[in-house]
């Protein structure tokens, strides 16, 4: 766990693997590149994703379709990179 806080962003407060594969797929992006995830909705609504959601509000495009299953909500998050410029972590 300290690996990842210490070399992501997103993994700070509670840890979850999509939030890692977001952070990291976008690093991986050349500008205008797009890339796709199915991931669950609490990304959007639980407080501990707030640095995921920054990478995608601040640096992407987000194209985004809500998918309402029986038992629960599924998101097909789409996003382009909007510049080359990687996500840093702040000096502390």
């Amino acid at each position: 766990k300290k690996y990842f806080a210490d070399n992501y962003k997103t993994g700070k407060g509670r840890l979850n693997l999509y939030t890692l594969f977001i952070e990291n797929g976008y690093n991986r992006l050349k500008t205008n590149g797009v890339l796709s995830y199915i991931i669950p909705d609490n990304l959007y609504s639980n407080i501990e994703y707030r640095f995921a959601r920054e990478i995608l509000v601040n640096k992407t495009t987000i194209n985004m379709k809500i998918l309402l299953r029986f038992i629960c909500v599924i998101i097909l998050l789409s996003f382009i990179k909007k510049n080359n410029v990687p996500i840093l972590l702040k000096a502390l």
